[in-house]
């Protein structure tokens, strides 16, 4: 196995690193603008994206490498090898310092991780947690509970993990819940009034508030048409987000709004655009503005940012160039957006508000 790691390592930098002293300019003026591009460093599509901090990412591939990659630097810090199959989502924990992954295989794995550390493969993970008998699809970390993660799966569970002492402390099984995402309700920072509650999509349609204390469900939506995909909250914990998969010239691909407080009111906005799935969404901090803006990824190969007041695109960055369905999106800053592509890896853009929005391309790996 050690022989093996060594030598897939050697040929993945070989194979998709490139001097970053020697970048490809993307565009005439490009380096004026701060544009640089860098070929690829994921052999395999780009499945899922999320952030340790402002300057680094954490993505993954349907092969089973995870990178961290801080874009600021163009440089890889470490390399994880999942030792069974490919992860399915990742999270970070900064206060705790765990990386973890949930597998394919039905397992989650996880490193020990000091921010900063580099040039470290750690293989076979520090733990592993299997209660789950199918795919890992959703997990939830957050600085007011480190050592807690909340995860699902497509065997219609949520379990509430110690990650310390890796042990499952609650779980609860909902038939027809195939769980398709999750996040800690207002984010991994959270607050004092919503750092208990996580909230999760499903292939039933809906999304649900879980109590992490109990390990069960306080609030449920109305069930949509389609499948909801994936979700997301505001940094107070009052409004919620999901994307729904889609089919056609879109039929059913819309981001919906909720209230939390009304949700037997119906949906707030109902957002359409897209022309394929909607695979990611996540809330703007934009706070000088009196409208709260969202963004969203499709398999359409855009990303689309919305006004919530009016349901309205503002922006939609198509990506050509053979980029194929867009996996993920993240903010690891409230001026930077970030997308994992299934055909052309992870595109990190400055977002420019002047007269009008723009992204500006700064880092493609």
């Amino acid at each position: 196995m050690g022989a093996f790691l060594s030598s897939r390592r050697t040929r993945n930098r070989e194979e998709t690193e490139q001097d970053p002293s020697l970048p490809y300019l993307v565009s005439p003026g490009a380096k004026e603008r701060g544009e640089v591009q860098f070929k690829s460093m994921h052999p395999e599509p780009v499945s899922g994206l999320s952030v340790a901090n402002s300057s680094t990412l954490i993505s993954w591939s349907t092969n089973t490498w995870i990178y961290v990659y801080d874009w600021t630097q163009h440089s890889i810090l470490n390399e994880f090898y999942m030792p069974q199959k490919a992860a399915v989502k990742v999270v970070y924990n900064p206060t705790s310092q765990w990386l973890l992954a949930g597998g394919r295989c039905g397992q989650i794995c996880g490193w020990k991780w000091p921010m900063g550390s580099t040039s470290v493969v750690l293989v076979p993970p520090s733990i592993t947690l299997a209660k789950h008998s199918l795919s890992v699809t959703g997990l939830a970390s957050n600085k007011f509970h480190s050592n807690l993660l909340v995860s699902g799966s497509r065997d219609n569970s949520v379990h509430i993990w110690d990650v310390e002492t890796q042990k499952s402390l609650r779980h609860q099984e909902i038939s027809r819940n195939l769980v398709t995402d999750m996040k800690w309700l207002g984010g991994e920072e959270g607050d004092s009034n919503t750092s208990s509650c996580v909230l999760q999509s499903s292939e039933d349609k809906t999304l649900r508030v879980w109590d992490v204390n109990t390990c069960s469900v306080t609030q449920q939506t109305p069930p949509k048409k389609h499948i909801q995909l994936c979700c997301t909250s505001d940094p107070n914990g009052y409004y919620l987000l999901g994307g729904s998969g889609g089919h056609g010239q879109g039929e059913g691909a819309e981001l919906t709004l909720w209230d939390r407080r009304v949700l037997s009111k119906g949906p707030l906005k109902e957002m359409v655009g897209h022309k394929g799935s909607v695979n990611g969404c996540l809330f703007l901090d934009n706070d000088s503005s009196n409208d709260k803006l969202v963004a969203s990824c499709s398999s359409d190969s855009t990303v689309k940012i919305w006004s919530t007041t009016t349901g309205g695109s503002v922006l939609s960055e198509y990506i050509g160039g053979g980029a194929g369905p867009v996996s993920g999106i993240v903010s690891p800053s409230p001026e930077t957006l970030a997308a994992s592509t299934f055909n052309e890896g992870v595109y990190v853009w400055k977002l420019v508000s002047d007269s009008s929005m723009e992204l500006r391309l700064r880092s493609k790996y």
